[in-house]
């Protein structure tokens, strides 16, 4: 048995050129576990307010361009961010997962998956799972979305 080399060149220190990259595996996420526009907007917009971009806020995409060679391409370049950087995604991604407070399998499969493709392993999110927020009281008492990690650079 061989272990597969996972180290990764650091390319980006910035989620700034990504934009693209974020909004397609953000919206995917969202379109995993939201079924109404409305919601799925809301939704999208909480979790983008995990990231730090500069400038304007990012899109959410049509079902119609969410499609599985867009987020290879979009993992392929988000490997290549800071270890700091791909907490931010993971943040967002995650925050997508729990708007709801359900984690279904599907969305806890599909962030698994997205997180292990960053290098960035996430405990099993289990269907029914109690989201805790940083304070470990449950967010179902607090804010709609949990708020995002204090940021220091």
């Amino acid at each position: 048995m061989y272990a597969k080399d996972r180290t990764t060149p650091i390319k980006f220190k910035s989620l700034d050129p990504l934009r693209r990259e974020l909004e397609v595996l953000l919206s995917i996420l969202v379109y995993s576990g939201v079924e109404d526009s409305d919601t799925a907007v809301r939704v999208f917009s909480g979790a983008a307010a995990n990231l730090w971009l500069t400038g304007a806020a990012l899109n959410l995409l049509s079902r119609n361009e969410c499609v599985l060679s867009k987020v290879g391409e979009a993992l392929d370049k988000l490997r290549l961010v800071t270890p700091k950087l791909k907490r931010q995604v993971v943040e967002a991604r995650a925050a997508c997962v729990i708007a709801d407070r359900e984690i279904t399998i599907r969305e806890g499969e599909i962030l698994r998956a997205v997180c292990d493709s960053l290098d960035c392993p996430v405990p099993p999110l289990l269907p029914g799972q109690k989201v805790m927020d940083g304070s470990g009281q449950s967010a179902r008492d607090g804010n709609e979305f949990p708020t995002p990690a204090t940021r220091t650079e």
